[in-house]
């Protein structure tokens, strides 16, 4: 009976310590959450010096995500060597004492939320620097463009027209 005891606090024990390490990866991804929006307006400012800045950040937080997850992972994987067969903190939330189990749902939930809005920020910002590179690319094909079939540009009125010349924009004639 004793034995049984100790073993049930160590339960407890474990999944109070699972509680604290949702809890510091879900602050790591609210301050992730925080520093892609700072970043994403970066992008659009076009203010490479903070880009590089947030992005050291970034990895940062990336590398302290990491290893709390490790830990998360090496606690769950005792609980399920103790308990059941189950490897994914979904399937051991059942397993915890009543009093952590709404905790540790929510928590759960909240990692998810805060995952997802990583992935949607993460899509913009590849949106925004995609979109800034095929300006670039186009910006550069217009000065470098030689004899070439006219392309159609705004005129000054904010119609599209085309250029009877060709669109050379520079030079290269000595």
């Amino acid at each position: 009976m004793m034995n049984e005891a100790k073993y049930k606090n160590n339960d407890q024990d474990s999944f109070q310590i699972i509680s604290e390490l949702l809890r510091e990866e879900i602050e790591v991804h609210e301050r992730m959450i925080s520093l892609l929006k700072v970043k994403q307006k970066a992008i659009i400012k076009d203010d490479v010096s903070k880009l590089r800045e947030y992005m050291q950040e970034e990895q940062t937080l990336i590398q302290t995500a990491k290893s709390t997850m490790k830990m998360l992972e090496e606690r769950v994987a005792e609980l399920k060597e103790s308990k059941t067969k189950a490897a994914r903190l979904e399937d051991i939330i059942p397993l915890a004492p009543h009093s952590l189990r709404d905790q540790l749902d929510r928590q759960r939930k909240q990692l998810r939320a805060n995952i997802e809005k990583l992935s949607r920020i993460n899509r913009e910002n590849r949106y925004l620097l995609n979109h800034s590179l095929e300006m670039i690319k186009g910006m550069v094909q217009i000065f470098l463009r030689g004899n070439e079939e006219p392309i159609k540009l705004y005129n000054v009125k904010g119609h599209v027209s085309s250029s009877d010349n060709n669109n050379k924009l520079l030079n290269f004639q000595i």
